[in-house]
């Protein structure tokens, strides 16, 4: 009898292991990296961020919104591997950029977004690639 109870105890712990055990579902991040701070210096190749013109910038990915920070890279993540997003970027509420992408094209489940401030362009890459811009993880 007490063999019995143990086997089934260990059956029914393999079963109930196995229930609670969900499929891994992997998801995507886009890292979006730091903006410059505001400043009066003149504007010139040297100090493209010079100025005083303003770095307000929203990223929107799909309904995932974040506000491009000057202290940190932030992070939107749990983005579907399998589908084309829809990019857009406001500053100051105004859209001045918009693009789509897919994590197969751009060969990584983890991406950089950073801000190019001579050329007040942004560049979508693979995070292994962007040195230090991307630092979200």
């Amino acid at each position: 009898m007490k063999l019995q109870a143990s086997v089934f105890c260990l059956i029914f712990t393999g079963v109930a292991w196995a229930q609670s055990k969900s499929p891994v579902t992997e998801t995507g991040v886009v890292c979006v990296s730091t903006v410059p701070k505001p400043n009066s210096d003149p504007i010139s190749l040297g100090k493209p961020d010079g100025g005083d013109r303003s770095f307000n910038y929203t990223i929107q990915i799909g309904s995932q919104k974040v506000a491009a920070s000057t202290e940190r890279a932030v992070a939107i993540d749990d983005l579907s591997l399998n589908k084309t997003h829809l990019v857009k970027i406001l500053r100051d509420g105004k859209l001045v950029e918009s693009f789509r992408f897919n994590f197969a094209k751009e060969g990584s489940n983890h991406l950089c977004l950073w801000y190019k401030s001579l050329y007040e362009t942004w560049s979508l890459w693979p995070a292994k690639s962007s040195k230090d811009k991307c630092r979200c993880l």
